[in-house]
């Protein structure tokens, strides 16, 4: 019997050009029932077997492809035979996952809409076989091009790399970034392959290990024919090189304004060694791209000059870094410069030599552990020694500076350190049945929200350290008695996270509440000069809430080829970042579930495709929301909503 809340609508159009397309699929509400008993625990061994063929109108058998299952019981793996055939025996009954990988393909699961999509779960009874599965994967794209020296001659040996620029915005429905690290073979030419449908940024690295080299002196042609018309005119016991030497020296005598040193460094297409500039690629499914061609050459180096300033007068505990923030995902063998890091002098001043053209953050800190300082009766004092609770008990000192390197020298940086503020806090449980541990260990975490914000985040003892690479999290540890401290957190947008061991005995994170805020669902924003901040709280709770239920089509059958999704009614907490969003796909029996929502009022929908990059849009929100059912999830609370397709 279906209820009075059906809802007949047509089907929503498509999208405007702008977003994706996806069809919003009406379901009529019905009445709860208990879930399939399939999905009780029964004893017995069954069988999925299938086979593996190309997606096109006319599919043939994908041979020595990779099959994997997954479930509770673990994983396991087949290779298909020369008829794409696979068969998994003595399974016990259960939900499985099956997904396919091969060289040259893009990796697929059974019952997914497209590559790289969520696939659908198989539920398995005991001693059940399930025959004619067929997973279809599609060959990926190709790029293609020549690496050449600015004289045209080919680069042998080059390394490459193709990375998606959806890296840059990690999201937990997206894949991992393809990224295809390959090399220039004797003709300079390079070729990547089984690349998704998407946009790239393309990079050539140094042949060898492709990292930027020392500054080295570039002659130009007047000087090398000088060069050499010396040496064939030396009769002295100096060989060429020397001589070479002695006369490009006496030829630059007067260095001009002009001259500069030079370095390899990654080069990005077409031909830059700012990724700020690179030409990004767009290819089709299965389209092969050719002529992305890179003139490699050495760039002009640059020397950056700055001092190093604080309130407590010089600071021999202070450690400078020079680093790229992340604007597109750059594998680190050819990043456009190195990271560089070093202490300044005595008086606070510091020099950084051969750094190619680019937009750098100048980052300066104190560091943990070194000489700290400790506020004294008398006043403030270094001390120098080892970590101790003086040492923790003192300030994280930072400055950050943006500077644009475009191969003249930069002088006249300055960074003034100012104290990062702490965050002290503590984690509690909230307990029904289960009994809270008596004494904690484990790591709470800070998060940064984007990219730059990750690079410039760096573990060190609680604090934060100078620029990096992408890094994880800041952390620090948890004491025995719950109480936790980070020691600095630099400016930045965060969401707080934390893991102890207790967590693996059915608890979860339900809160980090701090100044009557939630910082899971609003992040924290330090943007410099902030006061120490206090009373941070992180419960865990074994109040754990589940919305589930079945998807079946009008008549009745499972309905498996779709997405349900359930978003908050709350339109402040519609983030990318957000926990408040969530999704399933429907096992073969058409069940659905979705666990550890936090409390409050959801909408409820179900999809025929689903995009990571657009599904958590606000504008795309407000058009799923006239389609949707209305529930509420209490605390601990389990909503068993059927839904079924509209006619």
């Amino acid at each position: 019997m279906t209820s009075n809340r059906s809802h007949e609508r047509n089907v929503v159009s498509p999208w405007s050009p702008g977003l994706r397309t996806f069809l919003l699929v009406f379901v009529v509400l019905l009445l709860a029932a208990p879930l399939p008993a399939s999905a009780q625990a029964r004893t017995g061994a069954g069988l999925i077997t299938g086979r593996v063929v190309t997606a096109g109108q006319q599919p043939t058998p994908v041979r020595r492809a990779i099959v994997t299952l997954g479930g509770d019981a673990g994983s396991r793996s087949v290779i298909t035979n020369d008829d794409g055939v696979f068969v998994f025996e003595a399974l016990p009954a259960g939900r499985f996952t099956l997904t396919v990988s091969k060289p040259a393909f893009l990796s697929a699961a059974y019952g997914a809409t497209r590559p790289g999509r969520p696939g659908t779960a198989i539920s398995l009874a005991a001693g059940q076989v399930i025959r004619d599965v067929v997973i279809t994967i599609a060959r990926g794209a190709v790029i293609t091009g020549t690496v050449r020296d600015r004289n045209g001659d080919p680069v042998p040996g080059a390394r490459m790399a193709v990375t998606s620029v959806d890296a840059a915005a990690p999201d937990p429905l997206t894949p991992p970034p393809i990224s295809s690290d390959v090399m220039t073979d004797d003709r300079g030419v390079y070729r990547a392959y089984g690349l998704a449908p998407g946009t790239y940024v393309i990079a050539a690295g140094r042949p060898g290990n492709g990292i930027a080299t020392e500054p080295m002196e570039m002659l130009s042609s007047g000087e090398m024919d000088a060069a050499f018309r010396a040496a064939a005119q030396s009769t002295g016991q100096a060989g060429p090189l020397a001589a070479a030497r002695s006369t490009s020296a006496s030829n630059r005598a007067a260095p001009t304004a002009a001259h500069r040193d030079y370095a390899y460094t990654g080069i990005f297409y077409p031909g830059t060694a700012d990724p700020a500039q690179a030409t990004t690629v767009t290819v089709a499914a299965g389209e092969e791209r050719a002529g992305v061609d890179i003139t490699y050459a050495p760039v002009p180096t640059a020397t950056v000059e700055g001092i190093v300033t604080s309130p407590f007068g010089p600071l021999p505990s202070v450690r400078v870094g020079l680093g790229e923030p992340l604007r597109v995902p750059v594998p680190g063998f050819v990043r456009a410069a190195p990271l560089l890091t070093k202490s300044p002098g005595p008086d606070g001043r510091f020099t950084f030599s051969g750094v190619v053209p680019g937009q750098y953050t100048v980052s300066a800190q104190a560091v943990p552990g070194g000489p700290a300082i400790v506020r004294t009766a008398s006043g403030v004092t270094m001390i120098q020694s080892n970590p101790t609770p003086e040492n923790l008990a003192a300030p994280v000192l930072w400055a950050r500076t943006p500077i644009v390197v475009d191969g003249e020298d930069i002088s006249g940086v300055t960074l003034a350190l100012q104290p990062a503020p702490r965050i002290n806090g503590r984690v509690t449980f909230d307990a029904v049945s289960a009994t809270p541990p008596t004494k904690l260990d484990g790591r709470v975490s800070l998060t940064p929200l984007t990219p730059e914000e990750m690079r410039t985040a760096t573990p060190t003892g609680g604090g934060v350290g100078v620029v990096g690479g992408p890094t994880p999290p800041v952390t620090t540890t948890v004491g025995e008695d719950g109480t936790f401290s980070f020691r600095g957190v630099l400016p930045g947008t965060y969401i707080a996270d934390a893991t102890v061991p207790a967590a693996a005995n059915g608890w979860w994170l339900r809160s980090a509440m701090l100044d009557g805020r939630d910082l899971l669902d609003a992040p924290l924003t330090i943007a410099g000069g902030e006061s120490d901040m206090n009373g941070l709280v992180l419960t865990f709770t074994d109040r754990h809430t589940e919305v589930t239920g079945r998807l079946q089509t009008p008549a009745g059958a499972p309905a498996t080829d779709y997405y349900v999704v359930v978003f908050t009614t709350d339109r402040t907490m519609w983030r990318a970042d957000g926990r408040r969003l969530a999704f399933a796909r429907p096992g073969s029996d058409g069940t659905f579930v979705i666990r550890d929502l936090p409390p409050g009022g959801y909408y409820l929908a179900a999809l025929t495709d689903l995009d990571p990059r657009d599904w958590k849009r606000a504008d795309l929100l407000d058009q799923v929301v006239p389609a949707s059912l209305h529930i509420a999830i209490a605390e601990g609370g389990h909503v068993v909503q059927n839904l079924q397709i509209a006619k």
